[in-house]
């Protein structure tokens, strides 16, 4: 770089000299300009340039106001829609005996007419199907006191028609007609595209699973009365490990008793430890309560759905769940029924809330305030 100090003192003063009368307007420079004239050129320029950006950022204001620097601080947030799911899950559903000879008579859209629109309107539909679907002559029709239950196969149009995407065989009427009637029925259901799940021995890795708006659900049945709760526990296990929302719809309990036995608490407890989200009882035909364990809902019993048991209070009302889904957790609906000649409707007003306050009073008690709402969040 260029240093005055390289330079002779007499250089050095000459320089001096120069820059001073540059600087006082007394140098010519640049074809014979006077620096004073430079100087002034300079400063014109600069002036309009300044005047032109202030004139520019003027318009800019006026024309475009929600460019300002104020609105620029405003971060909107990115709006990620949010995944849902609906399930809908009810009881046990019972179409021979009494309900077979109501269905001969009032003809197929009888017996769900009060409920289609629900069960339809679910992404997943599903309930524990008491008894086998099958070829065989109907003996609980013609002798009433003889409870094996086995199923015309022109419900199966019923069935499909109203909406169910899964039917739990995991009961203890699943065997009513052996080996044989186990398989008819198996295949009975697959032929119509609804998902048969649990068997009366729990020995087969009979499980019904969806993969439905962005979720991964399956349902595991298990019948208290066929075997060990093992293997189905390994189930639980199993899907868990390859990521899906498992619900458990086990058959269990004692007939008409609205409180769960030691067994039913320790065994549904074993299927949350094991990786459950949810565990939803059926057997015992009336209600029973419900808790939260880890975090999860244990459903000890929905009661009935479709069934010709009119002798009680108990039997002839019910609940079901409206499941939904998102994925922030899980919002369930109590949705309490009332079966009227086999037919279940939901019930709403005085009818509704008696259920709901009735099934508060032997659930948890933390529980209570959300059941008598009719939601429980999860």
């Amino acid at each position: 770089m260029f240093q005055l100090e390289n330079l002779s003192s007499n250089q050095t003063q000459k320089w001096q000299d120069w820059i001073s009368k540059f600087f006082r307007g007394e140098s010519s420079f640049f074809g014979g300009l006077s620096s004073r004239k430079i100087i002034r050129k300079v400063k014109t320029k600069i002036l309009i340039l300044l005047l032109s950006i202030f004139t520019l950022l003027l318009l800019f204001v006026i024309f475009f106001p929600k460019y300002t620097a104020q609105e620029k601080l405003v971060v909107v947030p990115i709006q990620v829609p949010e995944n849902k799911l609906s399930i809908f899950v009810a009881g046990d559903v019972m179409l021979d005996r009494q309900v077979r000879l109501r269905i001969n008579q009032f003809g197929q859209n009888y017996i769900f007419a009060s409920t289609t629109e629900q069960i339809k309107n679910s992404d997943i539909s599903v309930a524990n199907l008491e008894g086998v679907i099958t070829n065989f002559n109907s003996i609980s029709a013609q002798d009433h006191t003889i409870l094996q239950f086995t199923f015309n196969p022109s419900v199966l149009n019923i069935l499909k028609n109203v909406g169910f995407d899964a039917l739990s065989q995991a009961n203890n009427h699943n065997n009513d007609f052996g080996l044989e009637g186990i398989r008819q029925s198996y295949d009975f259901l697959k032929s119509i595209n609804i998902q048969p799940f649990g068997d009366y021995f729990n020995k087969d890795d009979r499980v019904a699973t969806f993969n439905e708006n962005g979720f991964k659900i399956a349902f595991i049945g298990w019948n208290e009365f066929g075997g060990k709760v093992d293997h189905t526990l390994d189930l639980i296990k199993e899907l868990k490990d390859v990521n899906y929302f498992v619900i458990v719809m086990p058959h269990w309990g004692v007939e008409y008793q609205d409180y769960p036995t030691d067994l039913q608490k320790k065994n549904g407890r074993l299927m949350i430890d094991s990786g459950a989200d949810m565990v939803i009882g059926s057997h015992p035909h009336v209600v029973e309560g419900v808790e939260i364990y880890n975090n999860k809902p244990i459903f000890y019993s929905l009661g009935n759905f479709v069934f010709d048991q009119n002798f009680s209070y108990g039997t002839t009302h019910a609940i079901a769940l409206q499941i939904t889904k998102t994925n922030n957790g899980e919002n369930i609906s109590i949705l309490p029924v009332v079966i009227n000649d086999s037919v279940p409707s939901f019930s709403d007003g005085i009818e509704k809330q008696k259920m709901l306050d009735f099934m508060a009073s032997i659930s948890d008690v933390n529980l209570k305030q959300q059941i008598q709402s009719g939601e429980i969040d999860i």
